[in-house]
């Protein structure tokens, strides 16, 4: 997902970025503009981070800065800034959204899969 400037704009106060090292040493951090249309992307396609695209940052930088971000309340921040943004131009409601969810689908023959009751004894005939 590519974000626009205005969207960028409204975002990257958000943020919080660590201190530059004094010593000068290390990698250069990559820019948090390009970290985060690489999470969205994640977010928006539901694929493994192993499936990032080579266009975005290594992988491990960006779920680095995505769990850095989840921990301290950025991400939350920022997800909200966009919904907010969606909801405005009528895209999106927010009584009737989510953003995590859990399925599970049900299998033909259930019982063969759940454990049996320790109380309940097995057939003979199996």
């Amino acid at each position: 997902m590519k974000l626009t400037d205005a969207q960028w704009a409204r975002i990257e106060p958000l943020i919080v970025s660590p201190p530059k090292r004094p010593d000068r040493r290390g990698r250069p951090r990559r820019a948090d503009r390009e970290i985060l249309e690489a999470i969205l992307w994640i977010l928006q396609t539901g694929a493994p981070w192993a499936k990032l695209p080579a266009h975005f940052p290594p992988r491990s930088t960006c779920h680095d800065r995505f769990q850095a971000w989840n921990r301290n309340g950025t991400l939350q921040r920022i997800l909200q800034v966009l919904a907010e943004e969606l909801h405005q131009q009528g895209k999106l409601k927010l009584s009737e959204c989510f953003i995590d969810a859990c399925f599970v689908a049900a299998k033909k023959g259930g019982r063969v899969w759940a454990r049996q009751s320790e109380v309940k004894e097995a057939n003979s005939w199996r």
